[in-house]
């Protein structure tokens, strides 16, 4: 889903762009989005510099987009319910300290 998410605020996402943003190295980055064009959900985009790879998001990635997000949010809320508001500070505190 973070793949989507960036692709759909950037537009044009650049692979180390992406993985500053994300925290991850180029070989993951890759094969999530091979793994993710092969759904249709992302696409490469041309570049003068073929190293790069700039890829988007596409329609499909989109819909799937829009789908997920409510999903995601609702699962949020039942984590929230779920941990109480002690263990929601706990995990954010640990957020904060590894990133």
């Amino acid at each position: 889903m973070n793949f989507l998410v960036v692709a759909a605020k950037l537009g044009t996402a650049r692979p180390a762009e992406v993985c500053d943003l994300l925290l991850l190295d180029s070989s993951t980055l890759n094969r999530n989005v091979e793994r993710m064009q092969a759904h249709g959900w992302l696409e490469v985009v041309n570049d003068p510099d073929r190293r790069a790879q700039p890829f988007c998001i596409t329609a499909a990635g989109e819909d799937l987009l829009r789908r997920a997000v409510p999903l995601w949010e609702q699962a949020q809320r039942r984590a929230a319910e779920l941990l109480g508001e002690q263990g929601v500070d706990v995990l954010s505190r640990i957020d904060h300290h590894l990133t």
